[in-house]
């Protein structure tokens, strides 16, 4: 079922980002996919992506980072051993990454030239997030 649920989100993850590239392209090619990206990056920095909300963004992502990797160290100081370990490394290992494209995608001047900055930032947002529940429940329901 671990298995399962894993290979599930990583599909996911690499569908969006498939997604995402196939996006930009067509961003250059089409006007109206122009049109559309362009106006939803105005619409999203205005409301969403506001320097105030992207100072609030900021430390709930650490913060959730640092939760999480809590809850996995006192797991296995509870359990000493974990077969899962080498797994769970590899999860925490795209945790830190997306928490990174997301802070890059926020932040980052080159990023913010992209017409689709604001997918790109959303997208790191919301697989930061599921991975982090995946990585959760995959610690909290270890036998």
């Amino acid at each position: 079922m671990k298995k399962i649920i894993n290979a599930a989100v990583i599909f996911l993850e690499s569908a969006i980002f498939f997604l995402l590239f196939t996006l930009e392209r067509l961003s250059g090619k089409k006007a109206g996919v122009n049109h559309h990206v362009l106006a939803r990056k105005l619409q999203w920095s205005e409301k969403y992506f506001t320097t105030e909300n992207i100072n609030i963004i900021f430390p709930c992502i650490i913060a959730v980072l640092a939760g999480v990797i809590f809850v996995q160290a006192a797991v296995y100081i509870k359990k000493k051993k974990t077969p899962y370990m080498s797994f769970l490394r590899a999860n925490n290992a795209i945790l830190v990454l997306s928490a990174l494209a997301s802070a890059l995608s926020l932040k980052s001047g080159a990023v913010m030239e992209l017409n689709t900055s604001v997918y790109i930032a959303a997208a790191s947002i919301m697989i930061f997030a599921v991975h982090s529940c995946m990585i959760l429940f995959l610690t909290l329901t270890e036998k």
